[in-house]
């Protein structure tokens, strides 16, 4: 993405229905956790670019998801 594109984290991610509507108004999703493996397999198949975390987001450290952040802001986290 471009410089200045507001990072997103999505959580709660199932099949990536919130990611797409994220891009499409302009976010970059960098991470998403979702810890069904149905759903998992259905949003790593509609977002092959975004790192997913399969895991119960309770287990998930906020170092883990801004790793994927190249340092940059988070400007949502949804």
């Amino acid at each position: 993405m471009n410089p200045g594109t507001p990072i997103a984290i999505d959580v709660f991610a199932g099949c990536g229905g919130l990611s797409l509507g994220l891009r499409k108004a302009g976010f970059d999703v960098r991470a998403a956790v979702e810890v069904d493996k149905t759903a998992a397999a259905t949003y790593r198949a509609n977002h092959p670019d975004t790192e997913l975390i399969e895991r119960d987001v309770r287990d998930v450290k906020a170092s883990e998801l801004l790793a994927h952040c190249d340092g940059g802001p988070v400007a949502l986290l949804a």
